[in-house]
């Protein structure tokens, strides 16, 4: 499927009303039964329904971590780049975000997850020299915090830079693709979520 890509990732994704994240299936993970590093892509959708390739993440964690710990405690760490070309070699060169997800010891409604956003812009490479030359670490602007609050449905708070909820992510346990993971075909294989304001 030949997929549009968008020269202007953050404009685009305010403007959109439908956001698609697919998570890529690991033969190994499959053929091993052991956790490998999730890799995601993200496309918006435009109103005639046509996917436009935004961003790749990738998770960074070691094996302990995804195989025996609990997933509500785990850490991770999940780079964002954002493609703008179909070379390959380009394909995980800029990264536009860091999403940091340190460990936590949860327990029902204590110690509940929370991870950090950090964008780094799109000059990251010049960033990364002029920091290189200074001795200085590179500078992040900080996006804000996604919290996942305990309940009996999947939600998710997030917060923007100065500390505010700013939106209330929501999903609902009975639908297909929480109760037929393995089965990746049309509505088994997905999942709703809704997006609202504070």
């Amino acid at each position: 499927e030949q997929m549009q890509l968008v020269p202007d990732a953050l404009k685009e994704l305010s403007e959109s009303q439908e956001v698609v994240i697919e998570q890529k299936i690991e033969l190994l993970e499959i053929l091993s039964g052991c956790e490998t590093p999730n890799r995601y892509n993200v496309y918006l959708l435009d109103r005639e329904k046509i996917k436009k390739f935004l961003f790749k993440c990738k998770e960074e964690s070691n094996w302990f971590c995804r195989n025996c710990v609990p997933s509500s405690n785990r850490s991770f760490f999940l780079k964002m780049h954002h493609i703008i070309s179909s070379n390959k070699k380009t394909d995980y060169k800029k990264t536009i975000a860091d999403f940091d997800r340190p460990f936590m010891f949860t327990c029902l409604c204590c110690c509940r997850p929370v991870m950090e956003g950090f964008f780094k812009g799109e000059n990251q490479e010049q960033e990364e020299i002029d920091a290189k030359d200074d001795k200085k670490p590179n500078k992040k602007l900080k996006i804000g915090k996604v919290i996942e609050p305990f309940g009996c449905a999947p939600e998710l708070l997030i917060y923007g830079e100065d500390n505010q909820i700013r939106w209330k992510v929501y999903g609902e346990y009975c639908q297909c693709g929480f109760w037929a993971r393995d089965i990746s075909v049309g509505k088994c294989y997905e999942v709703d979520f809704w997006i609202y304001n504070r």
